[in-house]
């Protein structure tokens, strides 16, 4: 998926703002190579959540992307905090995540970053017509902190 990058070789962090200004990215960069991305954006109050509030602007996390030669780095933590520090100033009280059920390192990563556990959910997802029912375990991330 991405390009390999020397261990010695510098990374350097591109931040992504999309037309419409409710959603972001970042590229990480590597030898002009994009190496990790991560994408977030402002939602609608999700019905998901079980937590029901009454803040007026959620955020998520879309994707965080990391290279397995740069993995171990920190460029996942620093990909995760961004897109929080990001999704705040936008004025977005809390971020939602969400990772497939059966991925153990990353329910386990989004835990150690601060993310809450709430509840598993079903998302369906359409690949060449084919509807594909996806369990995933729903994370918060309260972003006033």
């Amino acid at each position: 998926m991405f390009q390999a990058c020397a261990l010695n070789r510098p990374l350097f962090f591109d931040c992504v703002n999309s037309q419409n200004a409710q959603e972001g990215g970042i590229n990480v960069l590597c030898k002009s190579e994009v190496v990790a991305r991560a994408r977030f954006g402002v939602v609608d109050r999700p019905q998901e959540a079980s937590v029901k509030s009454e803040l007026a602007k959620w955020g998520e996390l879309r994707e965080i992307s990391v290279g397995q030669e740069i993995q171990g780095r920190g460029v996942e933590k620093r990909l995760f905090r961004t897109a929080a520090h990001k999704l705040a100033s936008w004025g977005c009280k809390c971020m939602l995540i969400k990772a497939p059920t059966d991925d153990l390192p990353a329910r386990q990563f989004y835990e150690n970053m601060g993310a809450v556990y709430s509840n598993e959910i079903v998302e369906q997802n359409i690949r060449n017509g084919t509807v594909y029912n996806a369990p995933c375990a729903l994370y918060l991330l309260d972003l006033g902190r």
